[in-house]
């Protein structure tokens, strides 16, 4: 969206646009309202969301379709993994991987590559411009991190087959946890 941006919760949801002109306060009319999203193995918001599974015989895709009505704007993906160990030569605590994870947007029926065949956390982290949080031990007594890729300008037209995809092609189920979320505005 680019310039100084407004937040402010009111009727339960979240609100977020650009601040126009000099007045100082939210703008007359809302732009976009905030909006998130697991991808999931059905592309159904309360769908399976988890991307700890077997993708090594199958790939196993992950999705998150465009709205039956509103446009969304995707900002960024957010990947979170937790594992027992973290190693930016692995993949967590398992691989390198022999397939890799891949990312896809389409849009207007054009598949666009974001990223194929990440075998590391080293190559997914990549996209990330440094924008990767690792957090210590967790609750369950592993290590964590949240990879943040930047999708600025994405849309997924309302309506439409647009999607965000990502493709696991590996066995994964040695990784504790791993999703991956859209992050973005609506309307």
């Amino acid at each position: 969206m680019g310039g100084t941006v407004w937040l402010e919760v009111f009727s339960g949801k979240l609100h977020m646009g650009p601040i126009k002109g000099g007045g100082g306060g939210p703008p007359a009319e809302v732009e976009l309202i905030f909006y998130e999203q697991f991808l999931t193995s059905d592309g159904l918001p309360a769908g399976p969301k988890s991307l700890v599974v077997n993708g090594s015989v199958t790939p196993v895709l992950f999705r998150a379709p465009a709205l039956a009505q509103d446009d969304v704007f995707v900002h960024e993906l957010v990947f979170v993994l937790e594992d027992e160990k973290l190693l930016f030569e692995k993949f967590g605590n398992i691989g390198p991987l022999t397939n890799g994870v891949n990312i896809q947007i389409r849009q207007e029926g054009v598949v666009r590559d974001i990223l194929i065949n990440a075998k590391t956390l080293f190559e997914l982290s990549k996209l990330s411009a440094d924008r990767f949080e690792a957090y210590g031990r967790s609750s369950g007594g592993n290590e964590g991190i949240n990879i943040r890729i930047e999708l600025d300008k994405t849309k997924l037209a309302g309506g439409s087959t647009d999607e965000i995809q990502v493709t696991v092609r590996d066995d994964l189920t040695a990784l504790s946890v791993f999703n991956a979320q859209l992050v973005g505005g609506k309307r």
